[in-house]
């Protein structure tokens, strides 16, 4: 009875299994081995190196002046990164220390007409912008918010077309047609923060406004300080409400 032929593996092929080694074990070998080329020099001799310059081999010297500028690179992109977040810290302190500020200035007035003036006159110069205006929307009802000149008198549903119905406050980069309506006054506003004034009960709809002819607000920044600012506004505005 004939026997079935096995096939068995020659020593070659074998080996050749056992040595095919990926790109990915020599990466992690010289990973876990950093000196390796230390021990091995020669080895370098014989490698195909990269080039700063595209379809180009280069020598062992080449090589350690390419890791150079590249290291050197990398050290310029995290001073760049390292510059940016300190002007932004002082930016943040110098805002923060300014809306301090001009909130201590609100909660020092006596009267109404005082506080109008603070906001009007006073808040440009302590927040560093050229126009800060305060309005309520436009209502049958009478209210001691619209016998002061200096309050804007809005038609309603402008706010929530200028801040987010779910937002208390909005950063304006550019203002458009839409937003000037607000005040022809400020057409030569170029950037602006816009915050909810809520007085609750019968009270209209209102917002403070800080505007700037630079490009001083943005959409990417925080509006936690003209928010804090809004609070405290209308909370001097409550409080000589109900002491009339």
């Amino acid at each position: 009875m004939a026997r079935k032929k096995i096939k068995t593996k020659t020593a070659d092929s074998s080996n050749n299994r056992r040595n095919a080694v990926k790109a990915h074990d020599v990466s992690t070998f010289l990973q876990a081995n950093p000196d390796f080329f230390v021990s091995q020099p020669e080895l370098l001799t014989s490698l195909t190196l990269p080039s700063a310059l595209e379809n180009q081999t280069t020598s062992v010297v080449d090589f350690q002046i390419y890791q150079l500028e590249k290291r050197t690179a990398e050290i310029g992109e995290l001073r760049s990164c390292a510059d940016n977040i300190i002007e932004t810290s002082r930016y943040n302190m110098d805002a923060q220390t300014r809306t301090h500020a001009a909130a201590l200035a609100l909660i020092q007035v006596t009267d109404i007409d005082q506080l109008i003036q603070v906001v009007v006159d006073d808040l440009p110069t302590l927040l560093d912008v050229n126009k800060v205006l305060i309005g309520f929307e436009s209502t049958n009802k009478k209210t001691f918010l619209f016998e002061h000149p200096k309050i804007k008198k809005i038609k309603p549903g402008t706010i929530n077309q200028l801040i987010d119905s779910n937002l208390d406050a909005e950063l304006y980069g550019e203002l458009d047609k839409q937003t000037l309506k607000l005040d022809p006054k400020i057409n030569q506003i170029e950037s602006a923060g816009f915050a909810r004034l809520r007085l609750g009960g019968c009270f209209p709809s209102g917002i403070l406004m800080l505007g700037s002819r630079k490009k001083l607000f943005n959409a990417n920044q925080g509006t936690e300080l003209i928010v804090f600012l809004a609070r405290v506004l209308q909370s001097c505005l409550l409080r000589f409400w109900q002491s009339k």
